[in-house]
C-alpha cells in the first residue's frame, strides 16, 4: 500500500483530476501525464475532514440524502473499475512471481495499470454521467458536500475509492464501501455460488462452440472462447438474483473478497479453481483437437 499525501486546500485541490490526486500518493508518478482531468471526485472526497460542518444534520436530511445517492452511485460504478485494474494486477503479478522477477518501480508499474486501464478517462466519464443521471452539476455537488463533509457516511464514501485503488494496484479485489450484505451470503453459499458460475462458464463455451460447429482451435483459440463465455456468464449470472448478488453483483464481489482474507476460505476458493480447470479440460479435450 502507498500512503496518501493529499492537499487540503480547496481552491487548489478540489476538482484537480485523478491524475492528481494519484500523483500526490506517489512523488514523481504521472508527472509526465499530458493532461490532468478536471473534476476528480476522489481527491474532492480527500479533503473532507479537513473542514468543518456549516449545517445541521436534520434541518437538511433530504438535500443530504440526495447527495449520499449520488456518492453510492459513484462507488458502485467505480467498483467495477477497481475489479478491472485489480484483475490485470493479479495476472500480471503472478507473472512475475512465477519466473522469479519483481517489480523495481512501483510508481511506474500503477501508471501503467492505470493507463492500460483507463481508470482516469472512466473515472470522468462515470461523473459526468452520475452527475447528469441525478440532474446536478460538479459546482452543485461541492456546494452540497460542503454542508455536509462532517457526515460519516460521506467520510466512509471517500475512504472506500481511495482503499478500492490501493488494494486494486496491489491486485486485490475491492470491496463495495459500506456494502449491507444479505445474510444469506454466508461462506457455504458464496462457494457454492463460486462454483456454480465456473459450471455456467463451461455451458456456455460449450453452446458457443456446438452453435457455431467449431471442432479445431488451439489452446490460445479455447482460452478466448474461455473468456468471452465467462463475461456473457458473468452478465447472466448477477441478473438471476440482484437482491442477494447486488447490482452488477457487487454485494456477492465483496462478500467474496471479504471472506477471501481468511486463508481457509482461500483454501477452499483455490481447491474449487483447481477442480474448476480440470472439468474444463474434460470438458473440451474430447471433441476440440488442440493444435
Amino acid at each position: 500500500m502507498f500512503s496518501a499525501q493529499l492537499g487540503r486546500d480547496s481552491q487548489t485541490t478540489s476538482f484537480l483530476g485523478l491524475r492528481q490526486w494519484l500523483s500526490n500518493r506517489s512523488s514523481g508518478w504521472i508527472a509526465t501525464a499530458t493532461t490532468i482531468l478536471a473534476a476528480s471526485f476522489v481527491l474532492w472526497l480527500s479533503s473532507l475532514r479537513a473542514a468543518t460542518p456549516s449545517l445541521p444534520l436534520a434541518a437538511d436530511s433530504a438535500e443530504l440524502e440526495d447527495l449520499l445517492a449520488v456518492l453510492r452511485e459513484l462507488n458502485l460504478r467505480f467498483f467495477h473499475v477497481a475489479r478491472d485494474v485489480a484483475s490485470l494486477a493479479k495476472t500480471v503479478l503472478e507473472k512475475i512471481k512465477a519466473i522469479g522477477a519483481s517489480i523495481e518501480d512501483g510508481d511506474a508499474w500503477r501508471q501503467q495499470l492505470a493507463e492500460k486501464c483507463r481508470v482516469f478517462e472512466r473515472f470522468e466519464e462515470i461523473q459526468e454521467e452520475v452527475f447528469g443521471r441525478h440532474g446536478r452539476t460538479k459546482e452543485d455537488v461541492e456546494e452540497t458536500r460542503r454542508k455536509f463533509n462532517h457526515v460519516e457516511e460521506v467520510q466512509a464514501y471517500a475512504e472506500g475509492i481511495r482503499d478500492m485503488m490501493d488494494n486494486a494496484f496491489c491486485g486485490q479485489p475491492p470491496t463495495l464501501p459500506r456494502a449491507r450484505l444479505p445474510s444469506e451470503l454466508t461462506e457455504d453459499k458464496v462457494l457454492e455460488l463460486h462454483r456454480a458460475f465456473q459450471d455456467l462458464v463451461i455451458e456456455r463455451a460449450r453452446r458457443w462452440l456446438t452453435d457455431t460447429g467449431i471442432t479445431r482451435c488451439s489452446v490460445d483459440d479455447l482460452g478466448q472462447i474461455l473468456a468471452k463465455s465467462a463475461q456473457d456468464a458473468e452478465k447472466q449470472f448477477f441478473a438471476t438474483d440482484p437482491a442477494l448478488l447486488g447490482e452488477g453483483g457487487a454485494l456477492y464481489l465483496t462478500a467474496k473478497a471479504s471472506y477471501g482474507s481468511s486463508p481457509q476460505f482461500a483454501a477452499k476458493l483455490a481447491d474449487a479453481d483447481s477442480a474448476h480447470k480440470k472439468e474444463v479440460f474434460q470438458a473440451f479435450s474430447a471433441f476440440v483437437y488442440l493444435v
